[in-house]
């Protein structure tokens, strides 16, 4: 799975295995959409695991089976710190991401897009 994950971030216009930080342009959650106040995402492959840095809080995530040729590499991140989702990074350096949780006994979804770039290898 991690020569798939060098693979296809070979493919991206940044250094293969380099640490990413994403600028996240809108965010969108409870029905409602809105610009994205918080700091960049800071996303850092960590052997067979990858560091996403969100909002002050570091997720561990795991790279799931992609498609070749298509440019796309997808991050699940399990369950951890009551939080759950997935981070899809493109060729072209788009990024978008879904976190899913509870507020209460209800199911909260938040999504966010925006653009990374790589800051070295």
């Amino acid at each position: 799975m991690k020569r798939l994950a060098i693979a296809v971030f070979a493919l991206l216009p940044t250094t293969a295995l380099a640490d990413f930080s994403c600028t996240i342009a809108q965010q969108c959650g409870l029905g409602q959409c809105e610009p994205f106040p918080g700091d960049p995402v800071v996303m850092h492959e960590a052997g067979d695991t990858w560091q996403i840095n969100f909002g002050g809080q570091i997720y561990e995530g795991y790279v799931s089976t992609t498609v070749e040729g298509t440019g796309e590499l997808n991050i699940i991140l399990p369950p951890q710190s009551s939080v759950s989702g997935m981070v899809s990074l493109y060729e072209s350096g788009a990024v978008a991401m879904t976190f899913h949780a509870l507020n209460g006994a209800d199911p909260v979804a938040i999504t966010g897009y925006g653009n990374c770039e790589g800051t070295g290898g």
